[in-house]
């Protein structure tokens, strides 16, 4: 039971992470003109991450530290530079990566799962 709900959690977060990283594409007009393009973790991205953190690949942390940082440097930016009309977009994204961060950072079952071998 207690290895299922480790699943379970660890299978919400990394749905979150890829729908996190795919929102600004399907919903673009939220964060940029119709003409514009944003693309911050992107769908892609989100899956590689997914996999990686999944099949417990051993430089995962480091390369989602590499990705997040970035990601949330460039959220700190788009905040400040942002049009009026897009800053509560930007800010609920911006949340999002800092709580995946977060949660990836300080989680006990993400760190259990990424330090058992299988």
């Amino acid at each position: 039971m207690n290895e299922s709900k480790n699943n379970l959690t660890l299978l919400l977060f990394l749905a979150f992470l890829v729908i996190v990283g795919a929102f600004p594409q399907l919903n673009k007009t939220l964060f940029v003109q119709e003409t514009g393009n944003i693309k911050l973790i992107g769908l892609g991205l989100g899956i590689l991450l997914s996999v990686l953190i999944y099949t417990k690949w051993k430089y995962t942390k480091i390369f989602f530290y590499i990705i997040f940082v970035h990601v949330i440097l460039m959220d700190v930016a788009l905040l400040v530079m942002s049009e009026h009309k897009f800053f509560l977009s930007f800010f609920i994204l911006s949340l999002c990566h800092l709580s995946l961060f977060l949660i990836f950072t300080y989680s006990k079952k993400i760190k259990t799962h990424l330090s058992t071998t299988t």
